[in-house]
């Protein structure tokens, strides 16, 4: 079994540490200098994509597929998505924290939409600490399935027992959708409410 976890989310949100983090292998980045003027806290942005291996045993692996975060980069998005059979999107704790969350699953919502498909999805939640976090899902009242309202998770993207925590949930839910293919996915009834306060 090989699956393909495509890794969305801002720039700074965590993705290239989170797969550094775990993978098997040396992780492939095409990591570059940013821009004049960008964020002073990163020095270097994903132009393409990164990519990292984490092995399961027996031959079983999780390919892990990281999108560049700026919007003039996009076109990756769909490659990525392409291939994917689950999608991890990566949220830093701050002030744009909800922005983020909506803007990303709505484009991975989209993007499925226009290739006739959808695949599970987990929101991890980075740079928490000691911080709360308050998240609410456009889709709360829509259908509850995890595809719809995906669990939120915090994640410290640079330990690697709490990304493969998060990565343990995804691969249970790509378990339940081998099981339950659309359209009986979404009405698998999860018991995750409308918003997620973290402390």
């Amino acid at each position: 079994m090989e699956w393909n976890i495509a890794f969305m989310g801002a720039v700074g949100s965590g993705k290239t540490t989170a797969i550094a983090t775990v993978s098997d292998i040396d992780c492939l980045d095409t990591e570059v200098a940013y821009y004049e003027g960008g964020p002073q806290s990163k020095p270097t942005t994903t132009v393409a994509l990164d990519m990292g291996v984490l092995e399961l045993g027996q031959g079983d692996r999780l390919r892990l597929q990281g999108a560049p975060g700026q919007q003039r980069f996009d076109y990756m998005w769909e490659i990525l998505l392409l291939q994917a059979q689950a999608v991890v999107v990566l949220v830093h704790a701050g002030p744009q924290a909800q922005a983020e969350l909506d803007f990303y699953l709505g484009q991975v919502h989209q993007l499925m939409a226009a290739q006739g498909r959808s695949v599970p999805i987990v929101v991890g939640v980075t740079h928490v600490q000691n911080r709360a976090v308050d998240l609410h899902l456009d889709s709360a009242a829509a259908c509850p399935c995890h595809q719809c309202r995906p669990p939120i998770l915090p994640v410290d993207a640079r330990e690697r027992a709490s990304v493969v925590q998060l990565l343990q949930v995804v691969t249970a839910l790509l378990e339940v959708s081998v099981r339950q293919p659309e359209p009986a996915l979404h009405r698998w009834l999860g018991q995750a409410g409308a918003g997620v306060v973290m402390q």
